[in-house]
């Protein structure tokens, strides 16, 4: 059997688009298929050490936004009529995939994160809206049921052409370290451990992530409750002014830790004593996942996908995205009490078992075993 994955760019690992696109070429080398990949940007030594053929399609400096999406698209559609594939999947900026895999509800996302419309102009709105109005795919997968639940009910999609398969952790990097690995990273941040490590870990875009929202809700954090706190924030970019004059009048200023994307991210998640993501959207957010898999209490909303697989007590700590003002509450809650957070840890390690990798294949098998 012989795959066809495309995706623009692979160049950035740490995306949650680039860890899929690896994860479903490890589930297709393990069934012993030929699998190749097109993209724009890629790491031909990383896709060859995985047992993939790399096929690097050619970018046309003259081309950006809309026309060099559909230059990329059309190049998919000469590399699969050369290698004629069982099966097709594609991740976004490719048109024709027999299955396409939806990473970001566009429409959905905009009105989020913009409170409008997104404008049919846009050069993002011209790339997927076709995907859903045409409907050439054979199936969609969705990586949470709130993507599934607007494709449904924006596009008409129906529900049987929808499959929700969670992105999956990689459990070989992302779980428990030792106590003394935890110490050790901590006081690299000069954490003590009488200090609670409160963490924002994101690959970028601070407006979507709602790092506005994060920062006020620091500074809502009583003087008493916050006097033992510290910040850990992980970003692409440095923190621009208009987020930081939110705290400027605060201690929390003071108690910030800003730190470049990590490689060994995990280790970050493990020295956490609390996890926030408080995004206007995220069809999924594996940083949740990640972070869960790594036994840190979450608090999230429910305009965030990976917000489905928290479970049983850890689920009181997921507020409304109309209501961030509850926040506060539930980290003075956390703040407060070493025995609530070492609970909502152990829930969150049992919790996020079902997504780690080793588990999803099942879930590939149902959605890709009836198309080829």
């Amino acid at each position: 059997m012989k795959i066809l994955i495309c995706n623009k760019n692979l160049k950035k690992l740490h995306t949650g688009t680039s860890r899929n696109v690896y994860e479903q070429i490890r589930y297709f080398v393990s069934k012993g298929y030929e699998v190749n990949i097109a993209a724009e940007t890629l790491d031909t030594d990383s896709i060859k050490s995985f047992g993939a053929i790399p096929h690097k399609t050619l970018r046309l400096p003259w081309l950006s936004g809309y026309k060099r999406r559909s230059f990329y698209s059309k190049q998919c559609d000469k590399i699969r009529r050369s290698i004629k594939p069982d099966l097709t999947i594609g991740h976004g900026d490719y048109q024709n995939p027999d299955i396409h895999c939806i990473h970001n509800n566009i429409h959905l996302a905009y009105e989020k994160i913009h409170g409008d419309d997104i404008d049919e102009s846009d050069d993002m709105y011209r790339i997927h809206t076709p995907i859903f109005k045409n409907r050439s795919f054979k199936h969609i997968i969705a990586n949470s049921g709130l993507a599934k639940s607007d494709l449904n009910t924006r596009f008409g999609i129906p529900k049987k052409d929808i499959t929700v398969v969670y992105p999956a952790v990689n459990e070989k990097k992302f779980h428990r370290i030792d106590d003394e690995r935890i110490e050790e990273i901590r006081n690299s941040l000069n954490v003590n451990n009488n200090e609670i490590l409160i963490g924002l870990i994101t690959s970028g875009d601070f407006k979507k992530r709602g790092l506005d929202i994060f920062f006020k809700a620091l500074t809502e954090i009583s003087e008493k409750d916050s006097r033992n706190i510290k910040i850990l924030l992980i970003g692409e970019s440095n923190i621009p002014e208009h987020y930081l004059s939110i705290i400027e009048s605060s201690n929390i200023k003071e108690k910030i830790l800003f730190l470049p994307i990590q490689n060994n991210i995990e280790e970050y998640f493990n020295a956490l004593d609390v996890f926030i993501l408080p995004s206007r959207i995220e069809e999924f957010g594996r940083v949740v996942a990640e972070a869960m898999a790594c036994g840190c209490p979450i608090i999230t909303n429910t305009d965030v996908g990976a917000s489905e697989i928290l479970k049983n007590e850890s689920r009181k700590y997921i507020y409304s995205n109309q209501h961030p003002e509850q926040i506060p509450e539930m980290l003075t809650e956390l703040i407060n009490s070493r025995v609530l957070r070492e609970r909502l840890s152990i829930n969150n390690l049992e919790s996020v078992r079902g997504i780690l990798e080793i588990n999803t294949y099942p879930e590939f098998d149902k959605v890709f075993s009836a198309f080829l």
